[in-house]
This record gives C-alpha cells, sequence and structure tokens, in this order.
C-alpha cells in the first residue's frame, strides 16, 4: 500500500525562470542544505530516460537512485526512484499565474515496507516542505533582482 505526499508554493517568477532555477542541479546546494552530490550517470540531464544519482544529507544521509520519465520544460518532470526500501514516483509541474508568477505543485507517492516500518512518510513530506520552500526563496530572491535590474535599465 502507498502513501502519497502533495505540497506546492507560489513563487514570484515566471515559469521560464523557476524551471531555470529548478533545473540547474547544480545550483541546488548552494541554497538548500538537503541534496550532496547529484551525478546524471546515463543519458543527459533532463531527458527522460536518463538516470541520476542523488546524495541525500537530510534527513539521513542515503543515496537513491532515481530514472527520469516525463522531462517537458517549463511544464513538468517526473521521474522514478529507489532508495532505503522505498520506491517512489514524483512529479512536478510548472503554472503561470493570471496575477503573476508561478504555482508549483508536486507530489510523490511512495511504496515500500519501508514506509509502513520507519515512518518515512512524515520524514518525507518534511524534506520535501523544507526543500520546495528553500526553492521557493531562491525564484522569489531572483524574481526581485531582475525587477531591480529592470527599473535601474529604465530611464
Amino acid at each position: 500500500m502507498g502513501s502519497r505526499i502533495e505540497h506546492s508554493v507560489q513563487v514570484k517568477c515566471n515559469p521560464q525562470r523557476a524551471w531555470e532555477i529548478y533545473s540547474d542541479w547544480k545550483r541546488w546546494r548552494s541554497w538548500n542544505g538537503i541534496y550532496g552530490d547529484i551525478r546524471w550517470v546515463e543519458g543527459e540531464p533532463w531527458v527522460t530516460g536518463s538516470r541520476l544519482e542523488v546524495d541525500l544529507l537530510q534527513p539521513r544521509p542515503m543515496t537513491v537512485k532515481q530514472v527520469l520519465t516525463v522531462c517537458e520544460p517549463l511544464h513538468k518532470v517526473a521521474w522514478v526512484g529507489h532508495g532505503v526500501g522505498v520506491t517512489y514516483e514524483q512529479w512536478v509541474s510548472f503554472s503561470p499565474r493570471r496575477a503573476g508568477g508561478t504555482h508549483v505543485y508536486v507530489w510523490i507517492e511512495l511504496t515500500g515496507m519501508a514506509t509502513q516500518f520507519f515512518g518515512k512518510t512524515e520524514v518525507v513530506r518534511d524534506t520535501i516542505v523544507t526543500w520546495f520552500e528553500a526553492f521557493r526563496a531562491e525564484c522569489d530572491l531572483g524574481a526581485a533582482t531582475e525587477a531591480q535590474r529592470s527599473a535601474s535599465a529604465q530611464p
């Protein structure tokens, strides 16, 4: 039996900028302490079928292996992953908001015996929320910087 976790954030930048920040995995550690090394071990980054290994630093050190199953830049990305007795499917979507900015929605479905025995659902939920709140802050910082540049460029 699986467990589903959902979370969403509203970011101030447009979907293109939100995707640029999201897809720049090399910079994730600069604004978020959850991930260590991220290695694309097969295929090209952000191409369906590519494989990556992610070293998690929190909630406890471990390596998870993921396969990208869907990647439509600016719109959505999905993968299937495995690690420490858990298999999961995760989707992230980016939708423009009428009022400006972007709605970023994530869901993850967890399966495996470890989810039942170790209370991993709450740990994963906390990790997802922490990561996406840091992502929101990074996007909003970028949106504020861009707005300042635009204002100073006008006569």
